[in-house]
């Protein structure tokens, strides 16, 4: 009965409390480590994927009929850097990475990021799309990133007194295919297979 209802003839009322100060501190903890984790995995596979890892989907896969990449490599990244240290040759690869990033991010409407390996950078145009998008669309994006990727590296070679070249290749084409690859002895990993692909880069 409520209390209304009792009209003074409740005997007993007790009341059950519980500190939850503990229970939030761990749900927030948990919560940033996600994120965390999340952010990492983001460098190996696109973003639009990591709700089907979230679900625990044993296979995933996409295929498009027709997609563009555009691939960035940093020319005898290897030999130019071979004169400082270690630190220096990731600080300044980071820093590269960060302004590809910021640049997508900043102007694509269509094309979004693959992956990261190394001092290559892969980005690509018509996946994860709910509405179709046009070749000539995603084609042309690519294009503008990879002359915008050009002219900041000259800006970053400017500021940190390095010389570095980009080579930056583009293609359309398809099929294309796109998965998560799984193995016993490594990560999950993105695997990308297509001329398509293999061209642009």
């Amino acid at each position: 009965k409520s209390l209304i209802q009792a009209k003074g003839k409740l005997a007993n009322l007790s009341f059950l409390c519980q500190d939850m100060t503990k229970y939030i501190k761990s749900s927030k903890s948990l919560a940033l480590h996600r994120e965390k984790v999340d952010k990492m995995i983001t460098e190996i596979i696109p973003a639009q994927v990591l709700p089907y890892i979230h679900r625990n989907e044993e296979q995933i896969s996409f295929v498009e009929q027709s997609a563009s990449f555009v691939c960035l490599t940093i020319h005898d990244f290897d030999l130019t850097v071979a004169s400082i240290s270690s630190s220096q040759t990731m600080s300044i690869l980071s820093r590269v990475l960060y302004e590809f990033d910021s640049i997508l991010s900043a102007n694509s409407k269509t094309i979004i990021k693959m992956r990261t390996f190394g001092d290559i950078y892969v980005a690509a145009g018509g996946f994860f799309s709910e509405v179709a998008i046009h070749p000539m669309t995603h084609a042309k994006e690519c294009v503008k990133f990879g002359i915008d990727c050009i002219k900041r590296i000259s800006e970053i070679t400017k500021n940190l007194g390095i010389s570095l070249k980009l080579k930056v290749g583009v293609n359309t084409g398809g099929p294309v295919i796109v998965g998560i690859l799984k193995t016993r002895l490594a990560s999950p990993t993105l695997n990308i297979i297509g001329s398509a692909f293999d061209v642009a880069c």
